[in-house]
């Protein structure tokens, strides 16, 4: 009976290793800032544990850039922030992280208190945000339109600890993503939800066709369901 499930033991062994040993080659996924809060470092955990002969090369961009180079086949896939309308035709994608964007105020700011900012609010304030190459600047022009109001950010930079900075230094309010590590235990600063809440979502996007690459393939069978 031990002869046995040592047998079996070695053969599962052998048969995972022979088919790992198939997926070699090179992985070039996109991520854009804040990737490390999605679920891609887990998920390339799993891949690197299981096809340890697959190189990811990780190419830095902002959102609109990634999905062009998706699309036109420089990259693999690319976790990127989704855009307001749809991908372009051909392209699939699975979200790794819903988020929010918040408020940044001085930690003594008569906002801070609140449990929401009513986006009106923010009319009439010196606004710091997203430059016009970040895929989230769509979004929050978009909710800013819908609400009557003049989305004019004296301020713009992708670079969210700067935000934080500028803030802390009495520049004015900050529209941020709510897990940018920049507000993580920052007692200086409050982040306080909009109302209506300003959701966004990153995902993981690839083409249809041609057929992914095998290691994009791989990828893919560790992760969730595509939409």
């Amino acid at each position: 009976m031990a002869g046995r499930t040592l047998a079996d033991a070695d053969r599962v062994i052998t048969e995972f290793a022979s088919r790992t040993a198939l997926v070699t080659g090179t992985l070039l996924l996109g991520a854009v800032d804040g990737g490390e809060h999605t679920r891609l470092p887990a998920l390339l955990g799993a891949f690197h544990r299981r096809y340890p002969g697959v190189a990811v090369q990780l190419v830095e961009g902002r959102s609109a850039e990634l999905i062009s180079r998706v699309g036109n086949g420089e990259l693999d896939a690319a976790v990127v922030a989704l855009p307001e309308h749809s991908l372009p035709q051909g392209m699939r994608s699975v979200v790794m992280l819903e988020d929010e964007i918040v408020a940044v105020v001085p930690a003594d700011s008569p906002l801070a208190g609140r449990k929401r900012v009513p986006i009106e609010l923010l009319s009439g304030k010196t606004l710091i945000s997203y430059g016009q190459n970040s895929g989230l600047r769509p979004w929050l022009q978009s909710a800013f339109d819908a609400a009557g109001i003049d989305f004019n950010t004296r301020y713009a930079t992708n670079d969210g600890a700067l935000h934080v900075a500028l803030v802390e230094g009495g520049v004015g309010v900050s529209l941020t993503v709510g897990t940018d590590r920049a507000l993580v235990g920052n007692p200086r600063v409050s982040a306080v939800p909009v109302s209506p809440s300003l959701a966004y979502r990153k995902a993981l996007i690839w083409r249809d066709t041609p057929q992914p690459t095998r290691p994009l393939r791989a990828l893919l069978a560790l992760g969730p369901a595509a939409s």
